[in-house]
């Protein structure tokens, strides 16, 4: 058996947290229960089980929990009555319905990994900040400009990390640039803005310039 639940924190005030019998059973219950639509085969009948039922028997039950036949039965009525458990029962086994496993379980899943997501998406956005601010720095070391950067740049700049280019090639294009004759002349058209543009960063990172040894 692989995977993991959620307990919700209301379990503790619970009249099942007061028996370690039966809040075991209960744990064994939810590890038990199916967090998908499945299917499964017993004896020679395909059952279908949806989310928050599985199939056992008092037999199967009592040996897994440690509770008696006897017990079983109690516990399983206990549920019943207090609306945590739906049981059907045939000759040859038992259906057992978490109710409310959806809301418990599936939801709180759901949610976490949209809350991992958000966190992800946050952390790339504090890395992708991080690195505009190598850009910018770099930026102005090669041209001896001194340029704060500005939303549009960081946007454009944003874009082609996720088209895959680095630093480096962002390095490599300032530099052709700042080496081109014609940005020699027109210094003021060499921006972040401009570089960070897609056909210009790919345009100065695959020219061949001299090196240009004066100073503006």
């Amino acid at each position: 058996m692989e995977g993991w639940i959620k307990l919700n924190r209301k379990l503790i005030s619970h009249w099942i947290w007061e028996n370690d019998r039966y809040f075991k059973a209960w744990i064994y219950c939810l590890f038990r229960a199916n967090f998908t639509d499945n299917k499964v085969l017993i004896g020679s009948e395909l059952n279908e089980l949806k989310v928050g039922e599985f199939i056992t028997s008092i037999n199967h039950f009592a040996r897994d929990t440690g509770l008696s036949e006897q017990g079983v039965r109690t516990f399983w009525k206990l549920l019943e009555n207090d609306q945590m458990i739906n049981k059907q029962s045939t000759s040859k086994s038992t259906k057992i319905t978490v109710c409310n496993y959806k809301h418990y379980q599936y939801r709180q899943q759901t949610n976490n990994a949209q809350t991992n997501k958000q966190t992800t998406n946050k952390q790339q956005t504090n890395n992708n900040s991080k690195e505009y601010k190598e850009l910018i720095i770099m930026f102005n070391n090669i041209t001896g400009r001194n340029f704060k950067g500005a939303e549009k740049s960081k946007k454009q700049f944003n874009a082609r990390l996720k088209e895959g280019f680095s630093l480096d090639d962002f390095r490599l294009a300032i530099t052709n640039c700042f080496n081109d004759e014609y940005h020699r002349n027109n210094p003021k058209y060499l921006t972040p803005e401009f570089i960070t543009r897609s056909e210009k960063l790919q345009q100065y990172m695959n020219i061949k310039v001299k090196s240009n040894k004066s100073k503006w």
